[in-house]
């Protein structure tokens, strides 16, 4: 029986315009310009992080409430990359091990599962407020499988950045690269996953044969 823990932004939920919009937004109520390249950068970083980053030190939770009271404003946008959903609940149907690991703070990671419609099929959720550190070091992972009691061989970590790749590796785990959330093309090459997959339903077929190994 495999594990698969998952990214959520970029990965399941096609959030990324979503968070480009919502974090110019904040940016410019600062008075900060911002373009797509400087918040990619942020992307899969907790908010109280890049808060530190963009305002000074001291004003991550600052920065993190208005970046969340934005947010409201587009969380009915939200949804699921197409056949994502289809994919989590035959994994679910075959038995494997799901999990989120994410950068979110714990109701909005808990409210976009539910929002692309895969919330029950998860049975640990990972966030930045669940005291296990943050991606890309190996934390999230190895709390993951604890919790699953999982082992190394036996899982997986799927994600759409750098930062989730390095995430995987660090916890001594195999990795799945997606292309189609923030890693521009190439990008991969730094860290080199596992596997790589450019469309959802080559990750099905994949996930499926590891379930089945």
């Amino acid at each position: 029986m495999a594990t698969f823990i998952f990214d959520l932004d970029g990965t399941l939920a096609n959030t990324i315009p979503i968070i480009r919009r919502v974090a110019k937004i904040t940016s410019e109520q600062y008075g900060i310009p911002t373009s797509d390249e400087d918040i990619d950068r942020y992307i899969g970083v907790p908010l109280i992080v890049t808060g530190e980053e963009v305002l000074g030190k001291g004003r991550g939770e600052e920065y993190t409430l208005a970046y969340a009271k934005n947010y409201q404003a587009h969380k009915s946008e939200l949804q699921a990359f197409p056949g994502i959903v289809e994919m989590i609940k035959k994994l679910d149907k075959e038995g494997a091990k799901l999990a989120i690991a994410t950068s979110k703070r714990e109701k909005p990671a808990h409210e976009t599962l539910e929002l692309i419609g895969v919330a029950p099929y998860f049975q640990v959720v990972l966030n930045s407020e669940s005291g296990c550190g943050y991606k890309p070091a190996a934390g999230p992972a190895l709390k993951a499988m604890e919790l699953l009691g999982s082992r190394p061989e036996e899982s997986w970590f799927i994600g759409d950045s750098l930062h989730d790749m390095a995430c995987g590796q660090a916890a001594g785990i195999g990795t799945i690269g997606v292309t189609w959330g923030i890693i521009p093309p190439g990008g991969f090459d730094i860290i080199k996953p596992t596997y790589i997959c450019d469309q959802v339903s080559e990750l099905s077929d994949l996930l499926l044969r590891l379930q089945h190994q």
